[in-house]
């Protein structure tokens, strides 16, 4: 009696996976934004803006379009459940529930999820408070002689926020600012006495905030194909090919190219050196460590410490603005789900696999494959039950390939970790 043949999957097979798991990270992020709706309606009604009456918070968080002393509780509390939400949905939806528990994260802990509410509440207080909108950020212009303590910032009032210098990208920005279809979301011309209504408010922060948060939660399917090595340490930079320098180059000439815009803005209102100083303290921190870690420390620049550092910096309220922090608050959980939040200094012991271990740990699962495969043949012949894999082998098989063929950083991405073609059977 021949033995049976292993099915091998077919380029249909191939063509219907791709086609169901597109259909399934729409549907999953469709009903994401849908299910949003809600929550900021649950949010704004039970939860309120507080009146602190504090010169200190309108002097720290003056922003030209921001002049207040309230603070927005229904922000703060809408704020840190889109960030434990967008946890749970890189869980549930980019990575199909492989780990089998929404808030777990990198290496089955929960020390990530844990994480992400500290980061809910520490980069509210840094950003959050300015980008997303609230009823009273104009409450100030409203009192009569209302001034701010020179001691704190000295701001200067604008005449105008459009750049004045010649690159059209700048003059685009601004333009589509003006644009009367972003009007019902979009700033005022000028900031003056102006209380924003609830529909304005939810406007803004749902349609604008929520949705490009949304999109940033979509960075996981950026890393497939030759995107796969698009890891930000220099053993793999070394290795690129041009189109991913091409790509690198370009990243780097729009961070440039924003926050070039975004400390003119804060320059119109005397905040440049303090964000100034806010890049020297964070690089000057990375620095340190690194010293600290010795001349063996590897320095990798995940993509969650970008989201971090970005969002921190980006505090300002126009529509680009707040799109960019959404997005880079987006793609911060993205990466502190997927693969944690962890340092960006490593040892080499603690960021590599040794080459004698990557041979032990494939020619164990190799063996482990053949012993599966001979059991099924075993078992068609003597017409026995066959012993199923579980998911959860293959996910551990899955991550241990992963890390072999990634030995320098967990960034890589490989979609045939989320997508097991059969949860049945060893792939």
């Amino acid at each position: 009696m021949k033995a049976p043949k292993v099915k091998e999957e077919s380029d249909d097979d191939s063509y219907s996976t791709i086609i169901k798991n597109i259909l399934y990270f729409s549907f999953g992020s469709a009903l994401y934004f849908y299910l949003c709706s809600p929550i900021a309606h649950f949010v704004s009604k039970h939860f309120t803006t507080i009146n602190t009456g504090v010169n200190f918070i309108d002097n720290i968080y003056y922003r030209y379009y921001v002049h207040t002393k309230f603070l927005p509780l229904q922000q703060w509390a809408y704020y840190s459940i889109m960030l434990a939400t967008g946890f749970m949905f890189i869980n549930l939806v980019n990575l199909k529930n492989i780990r089998g528990n929404p808030f777990l994260g990198f290496n089955n802990s929960y020390y990530h999820f844990k994480y992400t509410i500290f980061l809910s509440f520490a980069l509210f207080l840094t950003s959050g408070i300015v980008v997303f909108r609230q009823s009273h950020d104009l409450a100030s212009y409203c009192e009569h002689n209302s001034q701010i303590d020179p001691f704190i910032v000295n701001p200067v009032d604008p005449k105008q926020t459009d750049i004045d210098v010649h690159a059209p990208l700048f003059k685009i920005f601004m333009t589509i600012e003006k644009m009367n279809y972003t009007r019902p979301y979009s700033i005022l011309d000028k900031p003056d006495c102006y209380i924003y209504s609830d529909d304005e408010v939810f406007d803004y922060n749902y349609h604008i905030w929520t949705f490009a948060f949304l999109l940033g939660l979509q960075f996981t399917h950026l890393q497939v194909g030759f995107m796969k090595n698009f890891s930000l340490s220099w053993d793999i930079m070394k290795t690129w090919p041009l189109i991913l320098w091409l790509v690198f180059f370009s990243f780097i000439g729009f961070m440039i190219y924003i926050f070039t815009y975004l400390f003119y803005l804060y320059a119109q209102i005397n905040l440049l050196y303090n964000y100034v100083g806010c890049i020297g303290i964070i690089v000057g921190g990375i620095w340190l460590r690194g010293k600290q870690l010795g001349p063996k420390a590897v320095l990798h620049i995940h993509h969650y410490f970008i989201g971090i550092v970005s969002c921190m910096l980006i505090c300002y309220q126009n529509t680009f603005f707040t799109v960019l922090h959404a997005l880079f608050s987006g793609v911060m959980i993205e990466g502190g789900c997927r693969w944690g939040f962890v340092g960006i200094w490593s040892l080499p012991q603690e960021n590599s696999i040794n080459t004698e271990n990557a041979k032990v740990i494939l020619t164990s699962l190799a063996q482990s494959k053949a012993r599966h495969e001979n059991h099924k043949l075993l078992a068609a012949k003597n017409q026995l039950p066959i012993v199923q894999a579980t998911p959860q082998s293959n996910m551990v098989d899955e991550q241990r390939v992963g890390l072999i063929q990634d030995s320098s950083s967990n960034q890589s991405f490989s979609y045939e970790y989320e997508d097991i073609k059969d949860s049945n059977q060893l792939a």
